[in-house]
């Protein structure tokens, strides 16, 4: 089964910052509570400020989400200094994700020691000092730096998500199939390590984002990703997941499908259907 990291605790959304600026506490638990009641098993904390102002605000953030939701959060920020402000407040922080790294020697050194000392999860993006790769063939190569690494520090792979990356197909009109590519060859390559992708990057820049989103997902699902970083509240979206896994085999019998329908969690209204 796909696992599902909610992504609305992200100060990229002007409401989300303002809240973090103003220590607003009802508003973040509200979005921790609301994400987690539609689903989702990962609640990723995004509070990107000044980096001088970061790591408190994390540590804020952090206390209050765990306070009302019993649910694994993803520490999320490229500044190592933040990442430990929000391990180190995390009350189970093997059961943390530290998101994230790149294959660059400097992030490496400062952010492993810390996933071995925590015991947490790590996500790796496929990205270096170079940026994001153009091809599949590029980004396994680093995928398999990340591999290279966390081995080497002793850390299981169990315990790794590598990030294949999508980028915007505003930007890049091959973007979705590169990331689709590169799963498929980090499968392949790296049998066992698990994949992470966040979904709404590749809608970004364009009208209809939900209905490219939701697109998508289904492909990533078929070519293999473990986990999709999304937001949870867009019933549509949570609904092609769990119908998707259902027709993939991931879900024997429809199992998951059937308790999500009955709950009402794969429509915003309940609706009697005909025989």
């Amino acid at each position: 089964m796909v696992t599902i990291v909610g992504e609305k605790i992200n100060t990229s959304s002007a409401t989300v910052r303002n809240a973090v600026e103003q220590r607003d506490a009802q508003f973040i638990q509200g979005l921790a509570l609301a994400q987690a009641k539609k689903g989702a098993d990962v609640i990723d904390v995004n509070v990107g400020l000044r980096p001088e102002l970061e790591p408190d605000a994390m540590r804020w953030a952090v206390k209050l989400v765990q306070d009302v939701v019993d649910l694994p959060l993803a520490v999320d920020s490229p500044n190592p200094a933040t990442l430990l402000a929000g391990l180190q407040v995390c009350r189970e922080p093997q059961r943390s994700w530290a998101n994230s790294i790149t294959v660059e020697q400097p992030r490496i050194d400062r952010v492993l020691p810390l996933v071995v000392e925590y015991g947490c999860r790590l996500v790796g993006l496929c990205m270096d000092e170079h940026g994001v790769p153009r091809t599949s063939a590029e980004r396994l190569q680093l995928a398999q730096r990340l591999v290279d690494e966390v081995c080497r520090w002793g850390i299981s792979l169990d315990r790794l998500y590598v990030d294949v990356l999508v980028e915007p197909i505003s930007v890049e009109p091959r973007a979705a199939l590169v990331s689709l590519e590169t799963v498929t060859a980090v499968r392949a390559a790296l049998p066992g390590v698990q994949m992470i992708i966040s979904l709404s990057a590749i809608s970004f820049g364009l009208p209809g984002r939900h209905l490219l989103n939701r697109s998508f997902l289904p492909l990533l699902l078929h070519a293999g990703i473990n986990v999709i970083i999304l937001d949870p509240l867009d019933v549509s979206t949570m609904a092609a997941v769990k119908a998707t896994q259902a027709l993939l085999g991931a879900d024997p019998h429809g199992l998951d499908f059937i308790s999500a329908y009955r709950s009402g969690l794969l429509s915003r209204s309940r609706r009697k259907e005909t025989p």
